[in-house]
């Protein structure tokens, strides 16, 4: 049984894909990620893998992913890259299991909805409303002829 180079999930060598990510089983062999240059990260990364059984330096990596989603998914990355290399590094295992927390702990998006968008939405509702009475009275005169 190997596992799904991209995200880790064991598979059976039955598999067409991975259950998980949906990665083709034809493509586990040829599989690379390109993990983008991140400015803030990159140093606090290299810096990390100097001293790589430091844990003040996985500490710091996380410190500045807890409030900020692309830095954690960037780091997120950097870590499953050194996992599909060494697949048994602990540090690494661990650095993960802790930014899927920080993951989940993080606040839902909210795509923009501010109190801004919440009149627009009102405006739009009164707008729609006032067609409505509009489109009944037009009908009302129409049909009294």
């Amino acid at each position: 049984m190997s596992s799904c180079p991209k995200c880790f999930r064991p598979a059976s060598d039955t598999d067409v894909a991975c259950a998980r990510c949906g990665l083709l089983r034809s493509r586990f062999a040829t599989f690379n990620v390109q993990i983008p240059p991140h400015p803030i990260l990159d140093p606090l990364w290299q810096e990390a893998l100097g001293d790589w059984d430091e844990p003040q330096r996985h500490g710091a990596l996380s410190v500045a992913a807890a409030h900020d989603v692309s830095i954690l998914s960037a780091l997120t990355q950097r870590y499953s890259a050194v996992l599909r290399e060494r697949p048994d590094d602990p540090v690494a295992k661990k650095a993960v299991a802790h930014l899927v927390h920080l993951a989940l702990s993080l606040p839902v998006p909210t795509h923009g909805a501010t109190e801004a968008s919440a009149i627009q939405n009102i405006v739009k509702g009164a707008i729609g409303i006032l067609m409505m009475i509009a489109a009944v009275l037009l009908l009302a005169y129409i049909t009294r002829k």
